[in-house]
């Protein structure tokens, strides 16, 4: 996949100064997005024995490399079916989406990991929601549909940047 940079109107333009994050993002240009791992496994009876089941979706996002001129980001997703939260899931399905995304030089770490946070998430859910829906329907089971909002099971998503840091104040803390 390889898009195009969008051509911003002068008063857009204008609007975005030089070291604004809106100046970033305006300067961005995807050139490669692409599938870096899945795990998927079923339990057919168990699925099929289910009368009310609880859906899971959990998404992740993380910077992995920036360089001069480009970096490199990632969503990892995942999905479970079963019958609480707790449960062993009656189906599973991970995968990790990598995002290859280029910027003016000198690009900002600071501006790409708030990226990677926010609206990366907007880049990579077609390619999860995608993969999730054709590898379940290849399964042998309906077709499982990811959400289109931030939330299904009454949680909000995190970055990894978020969880470490929430992680290492409770660590001090006790």
């Amino acid at each position: 996949f390889r898009s195009t940079k969008n051509k911003l109107a002068s008063t857009d333009h204008e609007k975005a100064t030089e070291n604004s994050y809106e100046f970033f993002v305006q300067g961005l240009e995807i050139y490669g997005i692409g599938l870096k791992g899945s795990v998927c496994e079923v339990d057919r009876e168990e699925l099929f024995s289910i009368e009310k089941s609880v859906r899971v979706f959990r998404q992740e996002y993380e910077l992995i490399d920036a360089n001069e001129n480009h970096f490199d980001a990632e969503g990892r997703f995942s999905v479970t079916i079963g019958r609480s939260e707790e449960s062993k899931p009656a189906l599973r399905v991970e995968c990790v989406f990598l995002a290859h995304i280029h910027g003016a030089a000198p690009l900002s770490r600071e501006y790409a990991e708030r990226f990677s946070d926010s609206e990366l998430r907007l880049v990579l859910i077609p390619f999860a929601r995608q993969f999730v829906a054709n590898i379940t329907g290849q399964m042998g089971i309906p077709p499982a549909f990811l959400p289109f909002t931030r939330r299904i099971s009454g949680k909000p998503i995190t970055s990894s940047r978020k969880m470490r840091k929430e992680n290492e104040g409770s660590k001090e803390s006790a």
